[in-house]
């Protein structure tokens, strides 16, 4: 048969399925022609293996059977030579068949700081085949693991970048063998052991660094004098490691060498002076070591070309060489945190091209030399932290290139100059912790580049200058510790538009806080502590919504807390301790989500503590004690699990302790002693038991409790274990037993129109604070209320009610936690208007509209009718009524007339009475409480009857949010 006549249907077949083959290049299959298939492969392997899928660029890669036109990929005579995929977002591990790539020169699968490459796993062992390799570039990925002896074999190998990975165990000596080896990179890694010997062969070497940032290296033992064979060297770092022993001489034949880092180790011993043979050293960092000395000759040694001299943090001690005048190139020099005496060496003025001095944390003392004023080009001068005296020179004022300027922490004398304010360029001045006196010149509002002015814990007097408000960008105004009497009135309108922080505290600062400083909108942190400031609290501190940290105690302030400091979002420090405030606390300050330490001890608070702190779930301090604070701890606190520190003590705390302080298991001090807390203490406190360990390891108890001089006791047996383990065996004796009083409340009741009634209570130990009892009951139409004596239940009855099966001049008990009515009995009566309980017989007295006074019997209920007595037959329509103490006279409001019913007998008592009262109660004292209907200004008032006038004496009348009281009924101890 003739195969001619099979080609068309099977070229038809043929098409019709390519016809269905995706639009997607197939992977290569490395059939290729311009290398060998085992470096197709190769490539391939790489690809799969380091989620090529999701490189930021993969053009060609396994797509194309030209591999030498893939991203990265170089070739020459046949075989690839270069592959370049550094910064390409390359993941997983390198595969060990990239070794098969037997004639590449250059492997780059670098990153910077792993910010893009996330290689991971460890450096294949195979990497030692590729014996062609000259550049090798790993580094800034997240490879763990050895680095391997193989890599040794790479003899025409140039450069090896492996930091910035995690590379653990030690340097292999097989890396000495890199005859050509330029640069040698192995820092921020975990790498350990000593640094081999063998790597003083690698006699071409230019870039030794083995040093670590982020502790993470830890290399140990002694420089090796291998070291000094390097003759090509011009970079050594070594610093951030654990090296000990002395420098070798031996570093000195480096005739090379730019830059020499070695600081942040445990070198000791002294500084060899063969150093000064390195004509060519730029950096000299010797920093953070254990020298003692400061050869006094360094200064003449060969160090023509020095830059930068490093000798901070060590153990220096002696005085500071006048040789250092002569290093001519320096720009650099670092002597601080040392224990260098003596005075300052006037020869350092000689060092024109010094940019950078720091002296500070040493123990310098005698004066600042006025040759310092020779350094035209300084721009951080930094002499803190010394015993320097006299005064600040004059001549200071000329270095036009300062920047930093720290003479903090001396004890310098006399005035600030006026000169300093010709340091334009200045950004931050730190003159705190001296005996500066004087004025602040004015001169110093010229410095329009500073950002910090720190003048603090000075004798600095007068007035703060209005000039300081030309510093627009300053951030940080530190004046506290000095001798200032007043702040700025307007100092909060000045242009301090980026100021962050405001220190005016541990002054003799009187007056008042000046509203303005609510205009400081970028302010992070106001201190005006420690001062003898009065008056109120500025509600516009409410505006500063970037606050972070307040501090107004220590002073005399007075008045309420304002309820804007609520505001303040970003709050974590508010310390209002030491003054003479009083009110409430208010329930805004719970909205305060990032505060961490709260402080409102020692004042004149009262009322209760907000059930609103118990939404501060980051607060690790709360000292609300010696207050007079009242009504029981909120069960709530035992939300702030984060709690360290709570003092409630010395207030007049009621009720018993929360049985949810037991939740708080972070708490290592709790004060309550010195309140009226009573009951049974909760057997949860025993959970309270918080332990650190000690020197030994062990953990021991750090939980602090003082509960004495209170009413409180325990029948628990592992409470009262607990409470004898912390307090003492006759704990019970530092308590009174008394039993634990009721709460004081006036409840009240509000006519909501369509016969809709709504109960709410008055709490007078918390600024008469309002709040609603359950829900609305519409359609009963409420209008008598009063609290039986005896047994203190709370009664109420109704008059014309429209709802479904309700029935008029109806007696109902009342919830007095949640609201709700149960139905006693019905009186047979219309609407009863008001009751009134008997004080002494405990009988229920009613008046019933149209009908009269009655009494009714609330014990004696046939067929769900109370047993009732006319007193007194009347058409009269009586609001209210109430007994007075003594359970003689029974008074009645109607119209604008009080009525007195006194053995049987009805009087006016006075004309005159506000018209339309309708809810009236008896206090104590004899005053008469009423309130009216639909009042315009919806107030419980109280009335003088002798005087037949509105008496309205504290802590009456209270606003209430209701606006037409039926009822009142007041009960406390």
């Amino acid at each position: 048969m003739s195969n001619k006549h099979l080609f068309t249907p099977l070229l038809g077949l043929t098409c019709l399925l390519l016809s269905w083959l995706p639009l997607t290049q197939a992977a290569t299959d490395c059939a290729v022609t311009e290398i060998p298939q085992t470096e197709c492969e190769a490539l391939v392997d790489l690809y799969h293996s380091t989620d090529g899928q999701n490189w930021k660029n993969n053009t060609g890669w396994n797509e194309t059977n030209t591999p030498c036109d893939w991203y990265g990929v170089s070739c020459n005579d046949g075989h690839v030579t270069v592959l370049n995929l550094y910064y390409n977002e390359l993941g997983g591990s390198i595969p060990e068949s990239l070794s098969n790539l037997e004639s590449l020169q250059t492997l780059n699968l670098s990153s910077y700081y792993r910010n893009k490459n996330k290689l991971s796993g460890s450096i294949p062992e195979s990497l030692g085949n590729l014996t062609n390799l000259v550049y090798l570039y790993l580094h800034g990925n997240q490879l763990s693991g050895s680095i391997p002896e193989s890599l040794g074999n790479l003899s025409n190998l140039e450069i090896l970048q492996l930091q910035s990975n995690q590379l653990t165990d030690v340097i292999p000596n097989s890396l000495g063998n890199l005859s050509n080896l330029l640069q040698l990179n192995l820092s921020e890694n975990q790498l350990s052991g000593i640094i081999p010997e063998s790597l003083g062969n690698l006699e071409n070497l230019q870039s030794l660094i083995l040093s670590n940032y982020w502790n993470k290296n830890k290399l140990s033992g002694t420089i090796p004098e291998s070291l000094g064979n390097l003759s090509n060297l011009q970079t050594l770092q070594l610093q951030y490691n654990r090296l000990s022993g002395s420098i070798p001489d031996s570093l000195g034949h480096l005739n090379n060498l730019v830059y020499l880092y070695l600081s942040s180790n445990k070198l000791s011993g002294t500084i060899p002076e063969s150093l000064g043979n390195l004509n060519n050293l730029q950096q000299l960092w010797l920093g953070g070591n254990q020298f003692t000395t400061i050869p006094e000759s360094l200064g003449n040694w060969g160090f023509n070309s020095l830059q930068s001299l490093g000798l901070n943090n060590n153990q220096l001690t002696g005085s500071i060489p006048e040789s250092l005048g002569n290093l001519n190139s320096l720009q650099q020099l670092y002597l601080h945190n040392n224990k260098l005496s003596g005075t300052i060496p006037e020869s350092l003025g000689n060092l024109s091209n010094l940019l950078y001095l720091y002296l500070s944390s040493n123990e310098l003392s005698g004066t600042i030399p006025k040759s310092l004023e020779n350094l035209g080009n300084l721009q951080r001068l930094i002499l803190g932290g010394n015993n320097l005296s006299g005064t600040i020179p004059e001549q200071l004022g000329n270095l036009s290139n300062l920047v930093y300027f720290y003479l903090n922490s001396n004890k310098l004398s006399g005035s600030i100059p006026k000169s300093l304010g010709n340091l334009n360029n200045l950004v931050y001045l730190y003159l705190y912790n001296n005996e500066l006196s004087g004025i602040i010149p004015d001169s110093l509002g010229n410095l329009s580049n500073l950002v910090s002015l720190q003048l603090h814990n000075n004798e600095l007097s007068s007035t703060i200058p209005d000039s300081l408000g030309n510093l627009n960008n300053l951030r940080q105004l530190w004046l506290g510790g000095n001798q200032f009497t007043t702040i700025p009135e307007s100092l909060g309108n000045w242009g301090f538009n980026s100021l962050q922080s405001l220190g005016l505290n541990n002054n003799q600062l009187t007056g008042s806080i000046p509203e303005s400083l609510g205009n400081l909108n970028n302010l992070q942190v106001l201190h005006l502590g420690s001062n003898q400031l009065v008056g109120t609290i500025p509600a516009s501190l409410g505006n500063l919504n970037n606050l972070q940290r307040l501090y107004l105690n220590d002073n005399q302030l007075n008045g309420k807390i304002p309820k804007s400091l609520g505001n303040l979002n970003n709050l974590v420090y508010l310390y209002l301790y030491n003054n003479e405030l009083s009110g409430i606390i208010p329930d805004s300050l719970g909205k305060l989500e990032k505060l961490y330490y709260l402080s409102l001890s020692n004042n004149q608070l009262t009322g209760a503590i907000p059930d609103s702190l118990g939404n501060l779930s980051n607060l690790r301090n709360l000292l609300l004690n010696d207050n007079q604070l009242t009504d029981s701890i909120p069960e709530s606190l035992g939300d702030l699990g984060n709690l360290l520190t709570l003092y409630l003590h010395g207030n007049k705390l009621t009720g018993a302790i929360p049985d949810s302080l037991g939740d708080l298991s972070n708490l290592r001090v709790l004060h309550l002693y010195n309140n009226e807390l009573c009951g049974e203490i909760p057997p949860s406190l025993a959970n309270l038991t918080y332990k650190v360990p000690n020197k030994e390891g062990e953990l021991e108890e750090r939980f602090y409790l003082r509960l004495y001089s209170n009413h409180l006791t325990a029948t628990d047996p592992n409470l009262i274990e607990w409470l004898i383990n912390r307090l003492g065996p006759n704990w019970t004796n530092t308590q009174t037993i008394i039993p634990c009083p009721e709460p004081c409340l006036v409840y009240a009741l509000h006519d909501g129109g369509l016969n809709n009634s709504q109960f709410f209570t008055i709490n007078p130990d918390n600024d008469f604070e309002i709040q609603a009892l359950g829900a609305t009951h519409f359609g009963h139409d409420i209008e008598g209320m009063d609290i039986h004596p005896q047994t203190e239940t709370l009664y109420v009855s109704s008059g014309d009610d429209t709802a479904k099966g309700l029935e008029q001049g109806y007696l109902y008990q009342v919830d007095k936690d949640n609201g709700t009515l149960t139905p006693v009995c019905s009186t047979g009566l219309g609407e009863v208007s008001a009751i009134s309980f008997h004080p002494q017989y405990n009988t229920l007295w009613g008046w019933a509209d149209g009908e009269g006074l009655f009494t009714i019997d609330i014990e004696q209920i046939e067929n769900g009718v109370c047993a009732k007595t006319e007193i007194v037959a009347s058409r009269a329509e009586v609001e209210s009524l109430t007994w007075d103490n003594t359970g003689e006279i029974l008074y009645a409001a109607s119209g604008n007339v009080l009525y007195q019913v006194e053995n049987g007998t009805v009087a006016e008592t006075c004309k005159g009475f506000p018209s339309q009262v309708e809810a009236l109660d008896m206090l104590a004292d004899g005053t008469l409480l009423f309130g009216r209907h639909i009042a315009s200004d919806t107030r419980i008032h109280s009335f003088d009857i002798a005087s037949c006038s509105i008496k309205d004496t504290v802590p009456l009348p209270v606003d209430t949010l209701y606006t037409d009281i039926e009822g009142i009924s007041w009960m406390c101890p």
